[in-house]
């Protein structure tokens, strides 16, 4: 696939407030080469997947990468307010999302395929189901925030965390990060 997409092009778009449909289709349609996003794609030898800052825009929005390692997952957590995006950039993963105490649906997304998740008593749990490769993928927070909570499969608050990064605008900010070539 031929990619003339940037993160600055995303930067950009989201920098004027758009209706959840204007920015899904966005994210649709964009198409980011490896090149561009593979100089945020940190991961950290202690983690099962990393969240690697791109870019904040205070009170407006947060553009973050994630890459998963063969077969690892996250807990199942909400976003504590903000609408949620993801692009699979690379792989596949896999999200079940939960609604209150009941799992609402189960879906696995291929490279390309993009997820809205709106704010209103959800919560969901992402993986990476393959056994051998890493799995990346943009996320776009609106609004950003700084803690979430997790819960136990029987949608129980277990308790309230403060997100971290394995980088920060391409930077890693642990010894143990290395960079996905």
């Amino acid at each position: 696939m031929n990619c003339k997409g940037s993160i600055q092009n995303c930067i950009q778009y989201l920098q004027v407030k758009r209706t959840n449909k204007e920015v899904y289709d966005f994210l649709k349609t964009s198409c980011i080469p490896k090149s561009e996003w593979s100089k945020y794609a940190y991961i950290r030898d202690s983690e099962s997947y990393s969240r690697n800052l791109i870019h904040d825009e205070p009170g407006k929005f947060r553009l973050i990468l994630i890459c998963w390692k063969p077969g690892h997952y996250n807990a199942i957590h909400d976003h504590n307010g903000s609408d949620c995006y993801f692009k699979v950039l690379q792989g596949r993963v896999r999200e079940i999302q939960f609604q209150k105490q009941s799992q609402k649906s189960d879906k696995e997304y291929d490279e390309g395929e993009v997820c809205y998740l709106e704010s209103l008593n959800l919560s969901h749990q992402m993986s990476n189901p393959d056994s051998e490769t890493i799995a990346v993928t943009l996320h776009l927070y609106i609004p950003p925030f700084d803690t979430c909570h997790i819960y136990d499969p029987n949608g129980q608050q277990i308790e309230e965390v403060v997100l971290s990064y394995a980088s920060e605008h391409g930077e890693p900010l642990y010894d143990d990060c290395h960079q996905l070539l």
